[in-house]
């Protein structure tokens, strides 16, 4: 269905552009050369075109106007390529295309060019004699250009008047690089909606039935439209459009919000355009880009950002989605926004999977022996280096994944605190956020950590709202990797002092996890099944209290639960 949108908020983002009739003029054909694609992309063969436009009020007739090529390594080096006969004519405000048989829309005239890649130029004579000359490149004979040649174009782009029609008697200044040809048709329509940006609305709540797409649009033409333009939006199988209901003015923005059902947790390939009856130029009316609704399909999942010995950084990568991700053109980064591809061709990573992305494979190699090399790689962009000390802000580095369209996937701002230099950084609950300190824990055990294989800590953290909560009521510490340790999750409503104690059923203090430290809000911490003198606890029932008391109101909370410990 259509909703009814007010355009909410407009910025300037260029300079404005001049309307046709302002267009300087200088003293010369009523017709100019008005864009030349001399070099398309690939073979040259089919595609070249010579644009003419006509700037008046008034129909031209061609009958007798003449085109010419010049070959600017020589003087005077010109080929005539056309003639105009009785029957062409340009239309006011129009486009007359001379073009080989390749260039869509079909030109006007078909023939074979011979438009060199530079430096070259082009000559339109009227049966006055007088010419419009056009050149580009490095050329050295003035009979090939008009003040200063143009710029030359890379492969696959063409030369064109911006706006159209603009003479002001050099070529330097009349024309530019188009990355998008267009034969027949405005280099810089008059009337040309954009859309620049396409994505989740940072304050939409992602656990509500309904998103909030934002799509930036601007006006790139130079004249006020926009009014009545619908925009559109895909995201999954969920398809809506909302009308813009205000116009846009030359060279400004406007932000539209378009509502979709939530597809749900994961990444969603999505997709907005617009669609306008007085649009000029639909080549930039679509944008197709990727959304991430928490949780995301791949989590950052370990970290060693602080190698002892011998090792190298790295960082362990999880597909925690149900399906493969295939992670061409996906970047690694760090706080300095530094992205690094992490392969450029097909990568796939199936469901449940581990990718170890590795400062250095030979080093990684020798430190991790057991690591197979289909699980590890050094991103093909390179390596950033990953800071171990604390910064101003508060943590000592990030690390962000994105994904082929720059869509940030995950994201972690670790503290020096986190870990001991030797030791990597896991995450206990893969469903969990990674923003959150508490769902992040030194490598338990006597190895540096777990690269490409479970983490030592990996839990899934209970979600109901009590103060304590342990990930599993039995404990069985016998170094099977199974049940060796207990998460204990404490949930506070705000700052405070705690201690969590393991007792024995005699009230005997066993071993101290948290003591007497600061706890903003939450802390997940685990047992082993030693006490504090690092022996073992005999088998039999525990219980695991904590005491904490508020910083802001003086308050002592109180938690007790039950655990068993076994030893099988």
């Amino acid at each position: 269905m259509n909703r009814v949108c007010v355009v909410v908020g407009v910025f300037c983002f260029w300079v404005f552009l001049p309307v046709l009739a302002q267009i300087p003029r200088a003293q010369g054909t009523l017709v100019v050369i008005n864009e030349v694609l001399y070099d398309p992309a690939g073979s040259d063969g089919g595609h070249e075109f010579v644009e003419l436009f006509n700037p008046g009020q008034e129909p031209v007739g061609l009958y007798g106007w003449t085109l010419e090529t010049g070959n600017g390594n020589y003087q005077d080096r010109w080929k005539l390529e056309w003639t105009g006969s009785e029957s062409d004519t340009i239309g006011a405000g129009g486009f007359f295309v001379l073009g080989e048989e390749g260039v869509i829309p079909e030109p006007d005239i078909v023939t074979a060019m011979d438009l060199q890649n530079g430096p070259d130029g082009c000559r339109l004579t009227d049966p006055a004699g007088l010419t419009d000359v056009v050149g580009w490149g490095d050329l050295g004979f003035g009979e090939y250009f008009e003040g200063e040649p143009a710029a030359d174009a890379r492969s696959g782009s063409s030369i064109g008047r911006d706006p159209d029609g603009l003479d002001t008697g050099s070529n330097r200044t009349d024309f530019t690089c188009l990355t998008d040809p267009s034969p027949a048709d405005y280099n810089h329509p008059p009337r040309d909606l954009k859309a620049l940006a396409f994505g989740l609305s940072r304050y939409t709540p992602v656990m509500l039935p309904e998103i909030d797409l934002v799509c930036v649009v601007g006006n790139a033409g130079t004249e006020t439209c926009g009014n009545g333009t619908v925009l559109a939006g895909r995201v999954g199988a969920y398809v809506d459009s909302t009308i813009i209901l205000n116009d846009i003015d030359p060279a400004e923005t406007a932000r539209v919000v378009l509502r979709l059902p939530n597809p749900g947790a994961g990444r969603h390939q999505a997709m907005g355009w617009l669609t306008s009856a007085e649009d000029r130029w639909s080549g930039n009316d679509t944008l197709i880009t990727s959304l991430v609704i928490p949780p995301p399909p791949l989590v950052i999942n370990e970290i060693m950002f602080v190698p002892g010995g011998r090792d190298c950084e790295w960082i362990e990568v999880l597909n925690r989605g149900a399906g493969s991700l295939d992670l061409k053109g996906w970047t690694l980064e760090d706080s300095r926004a530094s992205p690094k591809t992490i392969a450029d061709h097909e990568l796939i990573l199936g469901s449940g999977d581990f990718l170890v992305l590795v400062e250095d494979e030979d080093i990684f190699t020798a430190i991790h022996p057991d690591v197979s090399h289909a699980e590890f790689r050094r991103p093909t962009g390179g390596w950033g280096t990953l800071n171990d000390v604390d910064g101003p802000l508060g943590f000592a580095d990030a690390a962000v994944v994105r994904d082929n369209y720059g869509t940030m996937v995950d994201s972690v701002a670790y503290s020096e605190s986190w870990t001991d230099p030797g030791k990597s950084v896991e995450r206990i609950d893969p469903d969990a956020g990674s923003a959150n300190a508490a769902n992040w824990s030194p490598h338990y055990g006597e190895l540096t950590g777990s690269p490409g294989a479970a983490n030592s800590v990996s839990f899934h953290l209970p979600r109901a709202g009590s103060v304590l909560s342990l990930s599993s009521k039995v404990l069985s510490p016998n170094g099977d990797g199974k049940g060796d340790l207990v998460a204990v999750s404490v949930a506070m409503p705000g700052v405070c002092l705690a201690r969590l104690t393991v007792f024995d059923v005699n009230g005997r203090p066993v071993k101290r996890l948290i003591d007497g430290e600061e706890i903003d809000s939450g802390r997940v911490t685990f047992w082993d099944g030693s006490r504090d003198d690092g022996t073992r606890a005999a088998t039999g029932v525990y219980l695991i209290m904590l005491e904490a008391r508020m910083d802001s109101s003086g308050e002592t909370l109180r938690a007790r639960s039950p655990l068993i410990l076994v030893r099988r």
